[in-house]
């Protein structure tokens, strides 16, 4: 769950004065990522959206609005930031990762789920560690930390004719690995 900060760049009114002036609170969610915040037919589902629903319940409460819309906006790993730095939505649900980078830009909720990154590989690839990477063309999903460490660890590692592509989502990403355009999505 992300909350954007109230002076963030863009944004010149609080949040919940934008919020109770509108009548209306903006919820960024991700269409796929999958258990946090997906679609299953019209319907957001998922961990994070549990928790921002939650969230938005205190919004009602603080603000006295019992009725206060609720306005679903889609977003993507690559626009949610831009997305809460403008007031485009008022929180974000999904499985945004906490870094001080963005500390800087936006605010945070506690820490709701902590992970690693892993890569998965075909059988067939050979790939055991991060050596094996060397000549094989990694995936991973744009506009996310992830997309950082790997170019990092691609660099730092020197690794001769490793090639990073990205995809738009986790589930083409995956793709991409079984359908043998690239060996690896980190």
């Amino acid at each position: 769950v992300v909350l954007p900060t109230a002076q963030a760049q863009g944004v010149t009114e609080p949040t919940l004065d934008r919020i109770r002036a509108n009548g209306v609170i903006y919820v960024g969610h991700r269409e796929a990522s999958i258990p946090f915040s997906y679609m299953v037919g019209d319907e957001v589902v998922g961990y994070s959206t549990d928790l921002c629903d939650r969230v938005v319940d205190a919004v009602r409460a603080k603000l006295g609005m019992p009725n206060l819309n609720v306005v679903r906006v889609p977003v993507t790993s690559f626009s949610r930031i831009l997305m809460l730095m403008t007031g485009t939505v008022d929180l974000e649900c999904g499985s945004t990762t906490n870094t001080k980078i963005r500390q800087q830009r936006i605010g945070f909720s506690v820490t709701t789920f902590v992970a690693g990154v892993k890569a998965l590989v075909r059988k067939d690839t050979g790939i055991e560690r991060i050596a094996g990477l060397a000549g094989k063309v990694v995936v991973t999903t744009s506009g996310t930390t992830t997309e950082r460490a790997v170019r990092s660890v691609l660099a730092a590692r020197k690794l001769p004719a490793a090639r990073l592509r990205t995809a738009g989502k986790h589930a083409e990403s995956f793709s991409m690995v079984t359908s043998r355009q690239a060996d690896a999505f980190v």
